[in-house]
């Protein structure tokens, strides 16, 4: 599909992720990652499919005039909005897909449009359909989050966002030539965790702690103090590495980890106890060895 003009591609934006727009769900099947010398090819695209038409590469020259954003609400790329689930299927339960949605709640949606996806890539993904290129980036973070939710590290206490599975959703175009078509886009539905950066408490002085509320709780709620001193930040590096060990771990594998936690620790032995190279070798006993759905609705906020 192609623009006439810069100002379809932001009235298209404007008109499908805008505050207060209400979006139909309805789950769907993505495919298994691919795109990457890591996974294996898809086994539904040739590479004749994959790579686009003489007719296709002079439409990619047309939106090729649409030069970076319209606006704070619009960057190319995977479009984010914050929803809020105002309908839920009737027989909604957690299965072994996916966390179920619960009326009220607030969802990062995360929608791979194609229509608002970057046309200035690196020379890997050139001659690739600018559809596909969208596919690569879904398939691989689906498949991801798919994968912690199966392996119970998704949602508090873990480190990744809770997974509320894969939707579709239908879409149209604002310019008068696609009007009557229809087309779906892909959506990721993850935990909304609202977050602080921790230079906004740091000070010419150093760290400071502040108290902060939810833009989305309720105003009778006492807000949350949080600071950044050092026994913070530290804390926060060591959910940080212990997160992501555990997500690279994730087959069942630690053990590889602890061995290298190990041969570290006999490593720094051996370098504190030169004096006895014959005990240095002695491993450690405390060795971390040793030890059918319907469709749902959302109303949309765009972030």
């Amino acid at each position: 599909m192609a623009f006439d003009n810069d100002s379809d591609v932001y009235e298209d934006h404007a008109g499908l992720y805008h505050s207060g727009k209400r979006l139909i769900l309805t789950p769907h099947k993505s495919p298994a990652p691919f795109g990457s010398s890591s996974y294996p090819e898809s086994p539904n695209l040739t590479s004749k499919q994959m790579t686009p038409t003489d007719e296709e590469k002079g439409a990619f020259r047309d939106l090729d005039m649409v030069d970076g954003g319209y606006g704070s609400q619009y960057i190319p790329g995977p479009q984010k909005v914050l929803c809020k689930v105002v309908q839920t299927a009737s027989a909604s339960s957690d299965g072994n897909e996916n966390k179920a949605l619960v009326l009220g709640q607030l969802v990062f949606l995360k929608l791979y449009d194609p229509l608002f996806w970057p046309l200035k890539v690196d020379l890997s993904e050139f001659c690739f359909k600018v559809t596909v290129r969208a596919g690569f980036a879904q398939s691989n973070e689906v498949g991801a989050y798919s994968h912690l939710f199966k392996a119970g590290l998704t949602g508090f206490p873990h480190l990744a966002p809770q997974y509320h599975g894969f939707w579709a959703v239908s879409a149209t175009c604002a310019d008068p030539k696609y009007a009557v078509k229809v087309r779906h886009v892909v959506a990721l539905a993850l935990e909304y965790v609202e977050g602080r950066c921790l230079s906004d408490l740091f000070q010419p002085s150093g760290p400071f702690r502040n108290r902060f509320r939810s833009s989305w709780s309720n105003p009778q709620d006492p807000p949350t103090y949080i600071s950044a001193y050092e026994d913070t930040r530290l804390s926060i590096m060591e959910k940080l590495m212990d997160g992501l060990m555990s997500e690279e771990f994730a087959e069942g594998t630690v053990s590889q980890y602890s061995m290298y936690l190990e041969n570290k620790r006999l490593e720094e032995k051996r370098r504190l106890e030169e004096s006895k190279p014959d005990e240095s070798n002695k491993p450690d006993e405390n060795s971390e060895e040793n030890k059918p759905r319907e469709e749902t609705v959302l109303a949309e906020e765009v972030l």
